[in-house]
């Protein structure tokens, strides 16, 4: 089995730590992916892309004495160039799977895409690391990095400060290694890919789940974030990703909960229309 490992790092617009305020979003600093295969239950890693990008979004000339990766971001090109190189980096691979962390790996993909304007071609399937360490029930430490020394990656990735995707990407590797093997990864269509549920029925000639629908293109257009339908609708992240996908059929109550996201969407919609700033 062959699969590419894709990990992502970001920071925060508008400050801000802890959990994610209004208005606030994540611009791409760093993006790393390698390929796996699998040979006799060992895994072993091939070609590798890893670039630093340079934000253009925020302020981030103001941390220069304090942040780690300033001379990093610095020096890398920005999102649309190396997304230039990691697409082409992509179909040189073909349509294999990809291995993410979780869901978040995809929002701010797409976030970032939207706002730079690039459209990208998804893997036809993709495969989420904490769901599977949930399914077996794995509880270990991800790591953390600091600003230890490295001696660089090779392409745009050479600074001097540690990589925080490339730190998670050998943790994610050791994992699946010791504890799941490759071709024990369970692969679930990938909702993000441009055939979204609409477009998977049409091809398949059965008619689409209109709720389903409804919330695929929001998330596709990026007008809501995966969190905000599980907020919405009360669903899991992980029922909600299964129901998605196609990998769990969905039951009345749970379209029901969809109906509700959408209903709540729609009203976020129009007070956000109708809303004035006070004194205009």
């Amino acid at each position: 089995m062959k699969a590419l490992l894709v990990n992502v790092s970001w920071s925060r617009c508008r400050g801000g730590s802890g959990r994610r305020k209004r208005g606030e979003w994540c611009e791409m600093t760093e993006i790393a992916a390698v390929q796996l295969q699998s040979f006799d239950g060992l895994i072993v890693s091939g070609d590798a892309f890893r670039s630093y990008i340079r934000p253009v979004f925020q302020h981030w000339k103001k941390n220069k004495g304090v942040h780690a990766n300033y001379s990093d971001w610095w020096l890398a090109p920005v999102y649309s160039q190396v997304m230039k190189g990691f697409t082409q980096w992509c179909n040189h691979h073909g349509n294999l799977p990809w291995i993410v962390w979780d869901d978040s790996t995809l929002a701010v993909l797409t976030e970032n895409n939207n706002r730079h304007s690039i459209s990208f071609s998804w893997p036809e399937r993709m495969i989420f690391f904490k769901t599977e360490l949930a399914l077996r029930k794995l509880h270990t430490s991800p790591p953390t990095v600091a600003s230890a020394s490295s001696k660089g990656n090779g392409g745009h990735l050479t600074g001097i400060h540690s990589s925080m995707a490339v730190e998670r990407e050998k943790y994610m590797i050791s994992i699946i290694s010791e504890y799941i093997g490759l071709e024990n990864l369970t692969q679930l269509l990938n909702t993000m890919r441009a055939g979204s549920v609409a477009a998977r029925s049409r091809e398949s000639g059965v008619g689409g789940d209109k709720v389903l629908e409804k919330i695929a293109n929001l998330l596709e257009r990026g007008e809501a974030s995966f969190e905000d339908i599980c907020d919405w609708s009360g669903l899991s992240p992980s029922k909600l990703r299964n129901v998605m996908s196609g990998a769990d059929e969905i039951n009345w109550f749970e379209r029901t909960q969809l109906q509700q996201a959408w209903t709540m969407w729609e009203t976020v919609k129009e007070m956000q229309k109708n809303w004035k700033t006070p004194g205009v």
